[in-house]
C-alpha cells in the first residue's frame, strides 16, 4: 500500500488517526490520486488469478521443504 501511494500509516492511536484523516479531508486531490493508485493496486494484485499464483508459489516452496517467502 505504501510503496503504491495507496495509503498512510500512523500509529495506533485517536490522535494520530484524526490527524491522517484531516490531512486527507483537506487534500482532494491526494485523496483521489490514493484512490486511483489503490484500485491498481488491487487490479494488480488481489485478483483471484494473481492470489492463486502466489498461493500455488507458496504451495510449492511448502512441497519442496522450503520456508514460504
Amino acid at each position: 500500500m505504501i510503496e503504491a501511494g495507496a495509503g498512510l500509516v500512523v500509529d495506533c492511536n485517536a490522535e494520530a488517526l484524526a490527524g491522517a484523516l484531516v490531512t486527507l479531508l483537506g487534500d482532494s486531490a491526494r485523496r483521489k490520486a490514493m484512490g486511483r493508485q489503490g484500485r491498481r493496486l488491487v487490479e494488480e494484485r488481489f485478483t483471484w488469478e494473481a492470489v492463486g499464483e502466489r498461493m500455488t508459489e507458496v504451495y510449492r516452496q511448502i512441497v519442496g521443504g522450503r520456508r514460504p517467502e
